[in-house]
């Protein structure tokens, strides 16, 4: 696959489409810097995007990173109008990531109780039948 510069592509799909190049432009513009706000705002803990993937929200990276920020957040002073400023800013993305922490940690106990509850559902049909032992 060869990849398109921007401009090539959003004259090729105006023209297959009928449309104005400004507005497929726009459209695109729009749709990217969405999935670009999701992404960093941790919005979701999936983002699928089609022809791309799904991007997904890893609970070790969110461990780590809450480690990461909750020393840098203890080690700053405060006092200068900078440091003051890059506490509160990390102090919101470690609500953030504590926020989405929660969210994957829901997410995970929901699938065990799937889980738990399929496997107790199959379990109970794969079991035999009790013999007679020639008893009648």
């Amino acid at each position: 696959m060869i990849p398109k510069k921007p401009k090539t592509l959003y004259k090729q799909l105006a023209e297959d489409e009928n449309l104005d190049e400004q507005l497929i432009e726009d459209l695109i513009t729009f749709y990217y810097r969405k999935v670009r706000q999701d992404m960093s705002a941790l919005a979701h803990t999936r983002i699928h995007i089609d022809g791309l993937g799904q991007f997904v929200v890893k609970s070790k990276a969110v461990t780590k990173l809450i480690d990461k920020y909750t020393r840098q957040v203890a080690s700053l002073d405060g006092y200068s109008i900078a440091s003051y400023h890059h506490k509160i800013r990390l102090e919101t993305r470690l609500e953030e990531l504590n926020r989405i922490a929660q969210v994957i940690e829901e997410e995970k106990q929901v699938k065990d109780n799937f889980k738990k509850a399929k496997n107790e559902s199959t379990k109970g049909n794969l079991e035999e039948p009790e013999a007679d032992n020639g008893r009648s």
